[in-house]
């Protein structure tokens, strides 16, 4: 992952259905009061959080937050700038340019008021800090609400990270906002993470094939499904999300649905909504009626067999981020008898020129899927 910032985390919302929900090994040094959220010897860092958050490790991002009902978070990834001047230094480029380069890719209409723009600040845990850490304040508003950002961007030895915390700028019942409550626990979380020495090394996981050769990457008893996908698409996780990436980007993902009660259409419609919100462009959907202003008035779907599924419903559409196209192939899933009807949500995106390459193996793997 290139680059990690708010509008990469924001779209990633819209676009996802549900949190992942994982367990991370135990390690005999948890401080009093916390969970370790994601960490070992052979990742070279030890990153904690409440004990009573709920770990959301998404790929390469390690993250918690409150509660299902309050969504302050902390996360932590891994990034590698590259700088765009020509033999530009890589720490240069990443604490004078990096941060400032990431808020660019917000659209115009809806770009983030920053409140501080790079304090040095101390990251770690006493004996086990960053070489180098700066802190970065911003607001941004999102569906209807304000949220309040901290950002820190962190060099220890050659690597480069960023840690995230985010959280409503909404009264509470006592009032104070959700950002100024949880002050106190992200001190303990940034005061307790540790840097290590890498003395191990990470174990590979062997995913096992069909007849076919494509690769099952979910596991079914935490998704409830069975997602197998041809050798070229590299597993991002495995657990509640599931999802898996090609080196030219396209990506593969598929989770339960949330929004009980909804139709396939009003589902759908209300994550246009939201992709809509955050990349600022209109959605391009072939099966769509438009009113005069150009937004989506009643969608139609498409009906294909997915799997051993009851049911599928399947949408075509194109939104355009950060310069480029995307063309998004979805398919909402009904799976189970009588009363126990439980939802999914398939999703292929690709950049436009990339979504045809990537076709007929698409249909192969929805085939392939087994509830």
């Amino acid at each position: 992952m290139k680059k990690i910032c708010a509008t990469v985390l924001l779209l990633a919302m819209a676009m996802a259905s549900v949190l992942l929900l994982n367990s991370c090994s135990d390690n005999s040094d948890v401080p009093d009061g916390m969970q370790l959220v994601y960490g070992s010897d052979a990742d070279g860092y030890y990153f904690y959080a409440p004990e009573e958050w709920t770990v959301s490790n998404i790929g390469e991002i390690k993250s918690a937050y409150a509660s299902r009902v309050d969504s302050t978070s902390v996360s932590f990834a891994e990034v590698f700038p590259e700088p765009k001047a020509a033999g530009a230094g890589t720490e240069e480029y990443f604490f004078s340019s990096y941060f400032n380069d990431s808020l660019a890719e917000f659209p115009e209409s809806v770009k983030p008021t920053v409140t501080l723009n790079g304090e040095p600040t101390v990251f770690g845990k006493e004996g086990a800090l960053a070489d180098k850490a700066l802190k970065y304040t911003y607001n941004y508003e999102y569906s209807d609400n304000t949220f309040g950002f901290m950002q820190i961007l962190i060099k220890e030895g050659e690597r480069y990270f960023v840690f995230t915390f985010c959280a409503l700028l909404e009264q509470r019942a006592d009032n104070k906002t959700y950002y100024d409550y949880y002050l106190d626990k992200l001190q303990k979380v940034i005061e307790e993470f540790r840097f290590v020495e890498i003395t191990a090394e990470k174990e590979k996981t062997d995913y096992p094939k069909d007849a076919d050769g494509f690769v099952l990457i979910s596991e079914k008893k935490l998704a409830g499904f069975k997602l197998y996908v041809p050798e070229s698409f590299v597993p991002d996780y495995s657990s509640a999300i599931v999802s898996a990436t090609h080196a030219d980007g396209s990506n593969i993902n598929m989770t339960e649905a949330t929004g009980t009660g909804e139709k396939p259409s009003e589902y759908v419609m209300r994550r246009f909504k939201e992709i809509e919100n955050v990349t600022g462009s209109k959605i391009v959907c072939g099966n769509a009626t438009y009113d005069e202003n150009g937004d989506i008035t009643d969608l139609a779907h498409e009906a294909v067999e997915f799997g051993n599924a009851k049911a599928g419903y399947a949408y075509e559409y194109k939104f355009d981020y950060n310069g480029s196209t995307y063309q998004v192939y979805q398919v909402l899933v009904i799976d189970g008898f009588a009363l126990s009807y439980s939802g999914y949500v398939f999703t292929f995106t690709a950049k436009e020129a990339n979504f045809p390459l990537h076709r007929d193996e698409i249909n192969s793997i929805i085939q392939k899927v087994e509830f």
